[in-house]
C-alpha cells in the first residue's frame, strides 16, 4: 500500500512541513521566508534573518545574520546590499547596488561575483541591509562610507582581484588558510 506523503500509517493528514529545527534555529522554507520577510518589511518593521550563500563574501558572509529595513522612504544609494526579488528565479537575493539608471532601475551585483550585474526595478527591491553580524559581533565592513568604493571597484571587476591578495596576506597573519 502506498500512502499519500501527506498520510501518516493511521491513514490521518499530516500538514505540511513549513520549517525545520536544528538546534536552537527554526529555518523557514524559502517560501515562507520570502513572504514573512514581506509582510514585516511592509509594517515598517525591521526583518532579521540568517544568509545563505557565497555572493556577498567577504563582506556578508554565509551564515551571518542580517538586519533588513523597508525601502519605504529610502532611495537605494550606490554601496547599499539590498534584499529584492529576482525577477527570473523568484527567489530573495541580496546584492549591492553598483549603479543606478534613473530613479527607478538600479544595477545590482554581489561583491563575490565575476558575473556582469543585473538591472532590478526598485518595485523588486524590498529593503536594505543596515547591520550585518558575524559570531555574535556586529561587521561594520562594507556598510559604512566605503561601501561606494566597494560598490565603484565591483562594477567594474576590481574587487575580486583586489581582495584575494589581501585577504590572503590577513589569513596568513592569523595563521589561518583562505577559505
Amino acid at each position: 500500500m502506498r500512502l499519500n506523503p501527506l498520510q501518516n500509517s493511521n491513514n490521518t493528514l499530516n500538514e505540511p512541513a513549513l520549517y525545520a529545527e536544528r538546534g536552537h534555529e527554526l529555518s523557514l522554507l524559502k517560501k515562507l521566508l520570502k513572504e514573512l520577510l514581506i509582510d514585516v518589511l511592509n509594517k515598517g518593521a525591521a526583518f532579521r534573518f540568517m544568509a545563505k550563500g557565497f555572493s556577498m563574501s567577504p563582506f556578508i558572509k554565509d551564515s551571518d545574520v542580517v538586519t533588513v529595513f523597508p525601502l519605504s522612504n529610502h532611495m537605494p544609494h550606490l554601496g547599499d546590499a539590498v534584499v529584492f526579488i529576482s525577477p527570473d528565479t523568484d527567489a530573495l537575493i541580496i546584492h549591492r547596488v553598483v549603479g543606478k539608471r534613473d530613479n527607478s532601475h538600479f544595477f545590482i551585483k554581489g561583491d563575490n561575483l565575476p558575473t556582469l550585474e543585473h538591472i532590478v526595478q526598485k518595485t523588486h527591491m524590498l529593503g536594505y541591509v543596515k547591520r550585518v553580524e558575524r559570531g555574535g559581533r556586529t561587521v561594520a565592513l562594507g556598510l559604512g562610507p566605503e561601501k561606494a568604493i566597494i560598490a565603484f571597484l565591483s562594477r567594474r571587476r576590481l574587487l575580486l582581484p583586489l581582495l584575494l591578495p589581501v585577504w590572503r596576506i590577513i589569513r596568513s597573519i592569523q595563521g589561518r588558510p583562505l577559505r
